[in-house]
């Protein structure tokens, strides 16, 4: 029937639109959603409401990947999208922007806030990780940036973030000690 031919359409285009938008192996909205939803948002500062971008790197995730296997990397992907999607789903918005790279947008009451976030943030995700009866311990390196009147996009956000992580993982980089 015309119908039930119509549901199916709207029901196959809802999950043709719901596999572009989300990644498929965290089952969290990708950069193509976060571009999507927000390159037409303009932030909204103000006296009481501080917007965030951060972007999140695991800082040895290469190595993890390289010496368990991508199966293995795979899987613990999806155990720190989990772990970051607790820590974030009542204050904002997690997206799995690639690789070992996350994105989250958040509105926080204020500088103090954000620093706690990002303070539980780099906790959860430093706790040992079971992954098939392996103990895996990561570091993350966070770029943040905070939008300091309402004329920024999330464009320009996005790249103060970015360089604030490249700061960040030069730190790293230069507080590390050397491989022997």
């Amino acid at each position: 029937s015309s119908a039930a031919s119509d549901v199916y359409k709207r029901q196959s285009k809802a999950k043709a639109q719901y596999l572009i938008d989300h990644d498929l192996l965290t089952d969290l909205p990708n950069k193509i959603a976060a571009n999507q939803k927000l390159s037409e948002f303009v932030f909204s500062h103000g006296k009481t409401k501080h917007d965030c971008v951060m972007l999140l790197n695991l800082d040895n995730f290469k190595s993890i990947n390289d010496s368990m296997g991508h199966n293995f990397g795979d899987l613990y992907l999806i155990e720190i999208s989990q772990r970051l999607n607790k820590t974030i789903v009542d204050c904002g918005q997690l997206y799995h922007t690639g690789g070992d790279e996350f994105l989250v947008v958040i509105e926080a009451t204020n500088d103090i806030a954000i620093r706690n976030l990002i303070d539980e943030i780099q906790k959860d995700l430093k706790a040992s990780h079971n992954i098939k009866g392996v103990n895996v311990k990561s570091t993350t390196s966070i770029g943040v940036a905070i939008a300091l009147n309402s004329d920024q996009t999330f464009e320009e956000l996005r790249l103060q973030a970015s360089m604030a992580l490249d700061k960040a993982k030069a730190c790293l980089l230069y507080t590390s000690p050397s491989p022997r």
